[in-house]
């Protein structure tokens, strides 16, 4: 047995057991969601998977045999043209992801990774579940078709590449994270390819909800990205950015310095990773989406790269500010 919430957590067998703290999230979202609000609401539910650890019931196991199981592309040496801050000094805030990777390769290579990504893909799907039923409570209420959805994540996560199994990193598979936005006026079945961020979702939520924000933070609203995606016409960056905590240590409650962490800049076809030790990555993704190739060297890429240079720039100077 577990502790969830202070109380013990009782597994007998099969489906006679204790809901798991996902199900209870999405219990109490359902039972808000079928009472009768006068006033518009908000109702932000968080869901704990896929975060480790990685427990599911066992049907969700089930649905990924083992055999079936395919491992995310790996190349071989994929660290290889990395910074060398970032792969051999392990310059990150926490740098469990290569250890991870190495121990998992030394006791059972290959077939425990498939392991591991087995169970990722269990928590997935039971998650995916937990949405659904959020979903079918919204979509049984009178006011469905006047309410927006929002569906993200905090994180990626790698699952071997770059030799790494953990998040904290600044490459694709830990900065990019899910978003898919529905509801009124929303384009239906539509992909935007342009990097927006985090930021972007509180003048969003103000802008939908037609109210004056209570405070002056960054971020733009989607609202029209999300009406017409392919026009493509919004006031936000065309580059987004996100930093990765380095092992330079700070004070508690205090902002860590902004020269101790390396920063990551993402455009629709680009990626610029810079280093606090002044190190840097590009990557072009419409040929390399695996982030395979550090093109920073490549003669073709250099005025791309100075594109990206003068964005951060412009991104220290007004954090400065």
């Amino acid at each position: 047995s577990m502790f969830y919430s202070g109380h013990p957590w009782q597994y007998r067998e099969g489906h006679n057991r204790d809901p798991m703290p996902d199900e209870v999230h999405a219990r109490e979202a359902v039972e808000f969601l079928r009472q009768e609000h006068p006033a518009p609401f908000l109702l932000t539910v968080g869901f704990s998977r896929p975060h480790s650890p990685w427990y599911a019931p066992q049907e969700y196991f089930d649905r990924f045999p083992l055999e079936t199981v395919e491992l995310t592309p790996i190349m071989e040496n994929d660290a290889a043209d990395c910074a060398k801050i970032l792969t051999r000094q392990q310059d990150l805030s926490e740098p469990w992801g290569w250890h991870k990777y190495q121990k998992i390769m030394k006791n059972g290579g290959a077939e425990q990774l498939r392991k591991w990504t087995q169970a990722y893909l269990a928590c997935v799907a039971f998650v995916d579940d937990q949405v659904g039923k959020v979903l079918e409570a919204i979509e049984s209420r009178e006011d469905a078709a006047n309410t927006l959805i929002i569906f993200t994540s905090d994180h990626g996560y790698h699952m071997g590449e770059k030799e790494y199994l953990f998040k904290f990193t600044p490459w694709e598979e830990s900065v990019r994270i899910p978003l898919v936005i529905a509801g009124p006026g929303v384009a239906q079945g539509v992909e935007c390819a342009r990097p927006v961020a985090l930021l972007d979702l509180y003048p969003t939520c103000i802008d939908y909800a037609g109210m004056d924000s209570a405070y002056d933070l960054d971020g733009f609203s989607l609202r029209s990205l999300l009406e017409d995606p392919v026009a493509n016409e919004w006031e936000g960056p065309a580059i987004s950015v996100a930093a990765s905590g380095s092992k330079v240590p700070f004070e508690v409650d205090q902002p860590a310095r902004l020269e101790d962490q390396h920063f990551s800049l993402r455009s629709e076809h680009f990626r610029y990773i810079r280093c606090r030790n002044g190190e840097e990555e590009f990557y072009d993704h419409r040929s390399d989406p695996h982030e395979w190739h550090n093109e920073i060297e490549n003669p073709a890429y250099q005025r791309d790269i100075e594109v990206m240079r003068a964005a951060f720039q412009r991104f220290i100077e007004a954090a400065k500010s």
